[in-house]
């Protein structure tokens, strides 16, 4: 699908875009949902990092497995290095322009955690 988002023209050739984004959001639609485990062990890829001057390093990845609660011990699997324990100190997900806390998310929730200090 070919896109010019500043005029909000799409199509399937570049030579006749339409004056929509409608191509685009259907093309959106026939994605395939992202596979999660919910009643397998936590899995979780951290994708992005953020800071907070008052709650340190923020790790924000999507849950692909399990479930994670606010306060649970983990363990920090990286490559070339030895995995590592850590605790969940506050856990927020995503809701319009925000974050908002929560105690628990569950495979498929893109989430934000804090008390993993050294995750990179």
């Amino acid at each position: 699908v070919f896109c010019i988002g500043l005029t909000g023209k799409s199509g399937k050739d570049w030579n006749a875009l339409e004056d929509s984004l409608q191509p685009l959001f259907d093309a959106i639609h026939r994605l395939p949902p992202p596979t999660v485990v919910r009643n397998g062990p936590l899995q979780m890829m951290v994708t992005s990092l953020d800071y907070d001057e008052h709650k340190g390093r923020i790790a924000i990845g999507r849950i692909r497995s399990g479930v994670l609660r606010k306060g649970q011990d983990v363990v920090i699997a990286m490559p070339d290095t030895t995995p590592r324990k850590a605790r969940i100190a506050e856990m927020f997900v995503f809701e319009n322009f925000g974050k908002v806390a929560v105690t628990e998310a569950s495979a498929g929730d893109i989430v934000a955690v804090t008390g993993l200090d050294d995750v990179s």
